[in-house]
């Protein structure tokens, strides 16, 4: 969230790779759906648009985690104006 707020993409690229690793394992579902929504942002950049990301919503509303969602389109819309 830090490299969103930042706007630095870059960096966030670069710290990607060890993030994905992390979330392979089922029990790491909910932080393999962040790495998704955050590799979007990373690639997209500042023109990052909140519809990018509406499959992820998506899924962790499906799961029940309506908050979560909720959570990540507050941050995404404070964030990218989206």
């Amino acid at each position: 969230m830090l490299f969103c707020v930042r706007k630095d993409f870059s960096s966030f690229q670069k710290i990607l790779p060890y993030y994905k690793n992390q979330t392979k394992e089922a029990d790491y579902c909910y932080e393999r759906i962040n790495y998704l929504i955050f590799e979007k942002i990373a690639q997209k950049g500042s023109s990052f648009k909140i519809s990018e990301i509406s499959n992820e919503l998506s899924i962790l509303n499906y799961l029940g985690y309506k908050q979560i969602a909720t959570d990540i389109t507050s941050f995404v819309e404070q964030t990218f104006g989206a």
